[in-house]
């Protein structure tokens, strides 16, 4: 996908887009991260989302 991008526009493989993609995905691989180590171990986690948004609430104001 990244090479596709790269060709299709000439403005993807810049460093204040690639630091742009960076700061959207970190919240997803953090959250990604520990999810991955909860199947793992054998067990299921579904109060992640509503974690999310009631952070993402709050934050708000």
């Amino acid at each position: 996908m990244c090479v596709a991008l790269s060709i299709l526009s000439p403005v993807f493989l810049t460093t204040p887009n690639l630091i742009n993609v960076i700061r959207q995905i970190s919240i997803n691989g953090i959250l990604a991260t520990g999810m991955t180590f909860i199947i793992l171990t054998g067990g299921i986690d579904l109060s992640v989302g509503s974690q999310v948004a009631f952070t993402g609430a709050i934050v708000a104001g």
